[in-house]
C-alpha cells in the first residue's frame, strides 16, 4: 500500500516489490520494525518494506525510483549499522540501476536488487557474500597473527637454549664428564621438544586456515600461550 503523499514512481515501485516479495516466497510484514543505529550513528533501520523468510530472517528494502545516483550518506549509515544485526538483511531496490549506485552498494556492503519487467527480484549485489569475504579475511589475519606469535616464542626459547649450548664449556667447567654429557643431552632434548611444539602448532594453524576452524585456531593460541611443560620454559 502506498504511503500518503508518496511519489507516484515510488508507489508504483512499492506495488511491484510487494509482488516480487510474494513471488520469492517471503512473507510481507504489515507492521515493519525499527532497528536503532549502533554506536554514535543517529537514526534507525526500517526501510520502505520488510519481509520475512522461512528462517525468520528479516529483509529490509529501501526503494529508489531513480537508480542512477550513488548511495546517500544516510543509507551508508544504515548499511554500516545493519551489519550489527545478524537477523536482518538490507537491500536497495530499483528498476534501472546505474553504475554509481551499483558501485556504491558494493563498496558499502549494501545489498542491491533489480525489479525485473515481470515483477521479480534479480540480485545485483549480495551483501552477505561480501560479509563472508570480510569475515574470511579477518579470520586469515588472526591465523597469521597466531603464527607470528608462535614463531616469536619458538625463536626466543630456542635461541636462549642454543646460547646455553654454545657456552657449554664455561657452564660445565668443573663438572664430571658424565654430568657434562647429560647436560648437553638435556639441552638438545629441550630444543627438540620446542621444535616439535612449533611444528604441531603450525600444522594446527594450517588446518584452521584450510577449514576456517575457530576450534583449531583457539587450540593453537592456547598451546602457544602455555608453551611446553618444562621447568626452564
Amino acid at each position: 500500500m502506498a504511503e500518503p503523499f508518496e511519489d507516484p514512481r515510488k508507489a508504483e515501485l512499492r506495488a511491484r516489490c510487494e509482488v516480487a516479495i510474494d513471488a520469492a516466497g517471503y512473507e510481507l510484514v504489515s507492521n515493519p520494525m525499527s532497528f536503532p543505529f549502533k554506536g554514535a550513528l543517529q537514526g534507525a533501520i526500517k526501510g520502505d518494506l520488510q519481509s520475512l523468510d522461512g528462517e525468520s530472517i528479516r529483509y529490509v528494502y529501501y526503494l529508489r525510483p531513480s537508480g542512477k545516483k550513488a548511495l546517500p550518506q544516510w543509507l551508508i549509515s544504515a548499511a554500516q549499522s545493519g551489519r550489527e544485526y545478524p537477523e536482518i538483511r538490507l537491500f536497495v531496490v530499483a528498476e534501472n540501476i546505474g553504475d554509481a549506485l551499483e558501485k556504491s552498494c558494493r563498496t558499502q556492503g549494501m545489498g542491491l536488487l533489480k525489479v525485473t519487467e515481470d515483477n521479480a527480484f534479480e540480485v545485483v549485489v549480495d551483501s552477505s557474500e561480501q560479509e563472508k569475504e570480510e569475515r574470511a579475511a579477518e579470520f586469515a589475519e588472526r591465523v597469521t597473527e597466531a603464527r607470528r606469535e608462535m614463531e616469536r616464542k619458538l625463536q626466543l626459547k630456542t635461541k636462549a637454549l642454543t646460547d646455553d649450548y654454545g657456552t657449554v664449556a664455561m657452564l660445565t667447567e668443573g663438572m664430571p664428564v658424565k654430568t657434562r654429557d647429560q647436560y648437553i643431552k638435556d639441552v638438545e632434548q629441550v630444543v627438540a621438544r620446542w621444535e616439535d611444539w612449533g611444528r604441531d602448532i603450525s600444522e594446527m594453524l594450517d588446518a584452521a586456515a584450510a577449514f576456517t576452524s575457530e576450534t583449531s585456531l583457539r587450540s593453537a593460541i592456547e598451546l602457544t600461550e602455555a608453551g611446553i611443560d618444562d621447568p626452564d620454559s
